[in-house]
């Protein structure tokens, strides 16, 4: 049974945790990998009042892991408004 509704109601809840302990002032970083983790990453990152960086990056598979894993992260950090821009 998931606890959450989508990434987007996890990052809103994520997100109302995070703003309790950490503001823009503190200069955090919020990074998220595609595919699943920028809809949480950009509602951590609203909450905080940050801008939300993300990179590009390639699924791999190990053969001792029946599942795809993020790795091999790709040059170049985009953040939300460098995304716009293009």
């Amino acid at each position: 049974m998931n606890k959450y509704l989508n990434r987007i109601d996890a990052g809103q809840r994520l997100g109302k945790v995070v703003a309790g302990k950490v503001t823009a002032a503190d200069h955090p970083i919020v990074l998220a990998l595609p595919r699943g983790g920028v809809p949480v990453g950009a509602e951590v990152a609203k909450a905080i009042g940050v801008e939300l960086g993300y990179r590009k990056s390639r699924l791999m598979r190990l053969l001792s892991v029946s599942e795809p894993i993020a790795a091999e992260s790709l040059p170049g950090l985009l953040t939300s408004s460098s995304a716009r821009s293009r």
